[in-house]
This record gives structure tokens, sequence and C-alpha cells, in this order.
């Protein structure tokens, strides 16, 4: 199963998922939590604890945590502890942080392809908020755009969703009203934004967007797609939409079709400019 959740992964809305999650699991499952998006934050540490307490109390399940907060001050024995944590793991989640540092930190390492092993070998990868963003075949940079002002544009992504058959953005946070004022959904870019990054993509890519406190549980062998949480999930192509709310079964050929309709689509031009991301 690959499990991509908007938000929440350490809150009350998640327990249940969590818990129907792991039930399908070996039992008891070899539960994993990864810190890399967090690495760069001072409280990283106190997030893992509160991964740690989170399931001992509600998920009522151990869960170990394998550290790899950045390439460079992590030494060989700390890093081979972590693949091995992950190797052996059942269920790995993935959470907050940085989305670009995530990636610039794991993409020249083992992980995302031993990501991709406890994928193929029956167990489960959960990657919520940030870690959701690295997931597809490009990431959205949020910070640097929101924050600090850059250019939109796309980097890299992990993409650990392309050997499965997926070509897809993932982007959490899809309803987020934090802005109040001003438009923050489509993870903080605001619709204008969102559809000029949109526009930016290759021809062939679709977007996930997830809602907060929501989960899109994609469950290779039963072929199927499964919604749980408070929100909805929507395919989006050239800002044309489908949502899938909870309990609406998601067949991956109903994916698999929009995808297909949408490529046939003329593609609208892109801005003076601006240039799309390969």
């Amino acid at each position: 199963m690959i499990v991509l959740m908007g938000s929440g992964e350490l809150t009350a809305t998640m327990v249940e998922v969590h818990k129907k999650i792991l039930a399908r699991l070996p039992d008891p499952p070899n539960a994993v939590f990864l810190d890399t998006p967090a690495g760069f934050q001072l409280n990283v540490d106190e997030i893992s604890r509160k991964a740690v307490e989170y399931f001992r109390v509600h998920v009522q399940k151990p869960l170990a945590i394998a550290s790899y907060k950045s390439a460079e001050n992590t030494t060989e024995f700390e890093a081979e502890t972590a693949y091995d944590l992950l190797q052996n793991a059942h269920f790995v989640l993935v959470g907050p942080g940085s989305p670009t540092y995530a990636v610039r930190q794991l993409q020249k390492t083992p992980i995302p392809e031993i990501l991709n092993t406890v994928i193929q070998s029956g167990g489960c990868l959960v990657a919520a908020s940030a870690a959701a963003l690295t997931m597809g075949r490009h990431t959205l940079p949020v910070y640097e755009i929101y924050k600090v002002g850059q250019e939109i544009h796309w980097i890299d992504g992990l993409d650990i969703l392309a050997p499965f058959g997926f070509n897809l953005v993932i982007v959490p946070h899809w309803n987020n009203a934090e802005g109040g004022t001003h438009d923050t959904r489509f993870c903080f870019m605001g619709e204008s934004r969102f559809r000029k990054l949109e526009a930016l993509l290759p021809e062939d890519t679709t977007i996930l967007g997830v809602d907060e406190h929501t989960a899109c549980i994609i469950d290779l062998h039963a072929q199927l797609i499964e919604i749980q949480g408070i929100g909805d999930v929507t395919i989006r192509r050239m800002g044309h939409e489908r949502k899938f709310g909870k309990g609406d079964p998601l067949p991956f050929e109903v994916l698999i079709e929009e995808i297909t309709r949408w490529n046939r689509r003329p593609r609208r031009s892109e801005g003076p400019g601006k240039k799309r991301v390969e």
C-alpha cells in the first residue's frame, strides 16, 4: 500500500486510519518513522518523540525511529542503522518538514529504493504533508515560493510512485484555508499562482490533490484507491477536476481513464518567460 495524507498524520483524525492500515499487515508490524524531512529543524527529535508517543498511546503499536537527518552530518554507522530499520519495516511513516530538503537529502541515498522494496514486498508507505509532496515526479517548493518569494517552479521529486504506474504530482493541503483573507488552497499557492504552476508541468502529468486530515490509500493488491478522513481527493488536469470523498471506491482504471482522457486535450500555451519542466 501507498498512503498519501494531506495533513494530520499525528492527530486524532488519523488514528483509525493508521489502525486500519496496520491491521492489514503482519502482527506485530515493524513500524518505522523516518525523520529526514524535518532533519534541519532544531526540534526534529521532539517531532520523532511525538510520533512514538502518538503510536504508543493512540494507535497502540510500537514505532521505531530511522534517523537520517542529513547527508552531511549522518555517520556511516547511523546511515546503515537507518537503512536496516527501513529494510525490515512493514510500515514506514514519513511526514512533516520541508519537501525540498527531503528530496535533496534522500535522492542520492538508497532510501527511495528501499521504500519501493517495502511496498513491493507487501508493506505500506505512509507519506504525509511535506513527504507527500516528494512522492511524485515533480515536487512543489512550497516554502521557497510562499515564504521566500522565488519565481514559481517545480523541482524533481523522488518519484516513488513511478514503478507502480502512476505519473502523478502530489499536492497535500489541497483545501487549506489558513490564509483567512487570502487564498491558500492548493498547498498555500492560491488558485491564480497554482494555475501558472500547473501550466509548467509536462503534458503527461496529472495532479492528485489531497485535502487536509484526509488519506488516499492506494491498495496495489486490491487495485483500489480508498479515501478516509474528513475531506476529498481531487484528480486535476489543466484546471479540470474530479473529486472523490470518504467511502468512494476509486478503481485504478478510473484514475488511468482520467489521465488518458485529459492527456488527449490540447495544452494551454505557457505564458511569456515561463519554461515547462521536463
